[in-house]
């Protein structure tokens, strides 16, 4: 591919900069870009920032509210005008149409990544789904490359939005190699995640209460925060001795190393990052067929695959795994090659790489 000239500046915009998996993709993304392009982001205060400070790449603090905060959008417009950018990237809706209002006459090239809708993916608030899909109707009109990490988020921007095929760039997320040491404890396993409807947490906790009659010394520790925590806590009270919540944690490595495996019941994913932390640490997942997670988790292979919202299948599938201890271990293999040879941090970011200088023109 040739080269360009100058060095290309791209700014990338995210809303969110906590610990959940869009900033943690996004710092993944611009540590590896940061030698090809000259990289800054814009994001809110939070965990993402510092972790950006320490790679030494450039930050400006936006704090972006709701898809009415016009006082964002003066401040981005601000910052847009005077960058030079070559190319603006987009994270997630809010930053998306924020970033868009903001951008209307930037000359750059825009691009767009959509973390969170399938159609598995719903809102409690039916209005509030309408405004967010119009919303991200008026995105895709005027973005000139959208990025999905998943066939699944591209069905639905096809199926439901009607979005042409040619402006989808489908790249998966990757995540860097790190060591995991075994410490693997006897009947332990484990969920790392936000703790918000889209989990399925109530049917994990349901499966637990099924699974205890004959497994009393079973531990499930729930590593990570959010807005159901609370009633997670009162409606699991009566399994204080199985369950135990962790809250959020920055390195989930330690946590990795003692579960037998992973369990990702969620009733909606757009990719699920963790389960590439779990193969990462050869760790097999045991999960839902939401969303994303048939497309990284190979039924019998990797892991195990059941229906979502189905707490029976979740108790099945658990006491299987527990019960034959060596096909786990058989399955985290197969999930540690898979991530080896498709989500390494290095392949994402060299697809990256290609669309950035290919949407500027620099054309092989």
């Amino acid at each position: 591919m040739k080269q360009p000239n100058k060095q290309i500046k791209v700014i990338e915009v995210i809303a969110d900069s906590s610990l959940s998996g869009a900033p943690r993709h996004l710092l993944t993304l611009v540590n590896h870009l940061k030698k090809d392009f000259l990289i800054e982001v814009i994001c809110p205060m939070g965990w993402l920032p510092d972790e950006l400070k320490k790679i030494k790449i450039k930050c400006t603090i936006i704090e972006m509210g709701s898809l009415s905060d016009l006082k964002s959008v003066a401040n981005l417009k601000q910052i847009l005008n005077k960058s030079n950018a070559d190319i603006v990237h987009f994270h997630g809706l809010r930053a998306g149409w924020l970033g868009l209002l903001a951008a209307k006459k930037l000359k750059a090239k825009k691009i767009y990544s959509e973390h969170l809708y399938t159609f598995d993916y719903h809102l409690k608030n039916s209005l509030r789904e309408k405004i967010q899909i119009n919303g991200l109707k008026k995105i895709i009109k005027s973005i000139d490359k959208i990025i999905v990490p998943s066939m699944a988020v591209e069905e639905f921007l096809v199926g439901r939005l009607n979005t042409p095929i040619e402006k989808i760039k489908l790249i998966n997320n990757g995540l860097d190699d790190y060591k995991v040491e075994n410490k693997v404890e006897k009947n332990k396993f484990g969920f790392i995640g936000s703790l918000n409807e889209q989990k399925g947490l109530t049917f994990l906790i349901a499966a637990v209460r099924i699974l205890v009659r004959n497994y009393p010394n079973l531990s499930l520790e729930i590593v990570g925060n959010g807005p159901l925590r609370g009633q997670l806590e009162k409606e699991s009270q009566d399994l204080s001795d199985n369950i135990k919540f962790i809250g959020a944690v920055e390195l989930i490595s330690p946590y990795l190393a003692t579960y037998n495996f992973l369990v990702v019941p969620s009733l909606s994913e757009s990719f699920g990052q963790v389960v590439l932390e779990a193969a990462i640490a050869s760790r097999p997942v045991i999960s839902s067929n939401a969303g994303a997670l048939s497309e990284i988790v190979e039924d019998k292979k990797t892991g195990l695959l059941v229906p979502k919202g189905d707490s029976q299948a979740l108790s099945d599938a658990i006491k299987s795994l527990l019960e034959k201890p060596d096909l786990a271990q058989e399955m985290g293999r197969g999930a540690r090659k898979l991530y080896e040879k498709s989500f390494t941090a290095d392949k994402m970011a060299s697809e990256f790489k290609k669309l950035y200088l290919e949407i500027i023109k620099y054309n092989v």
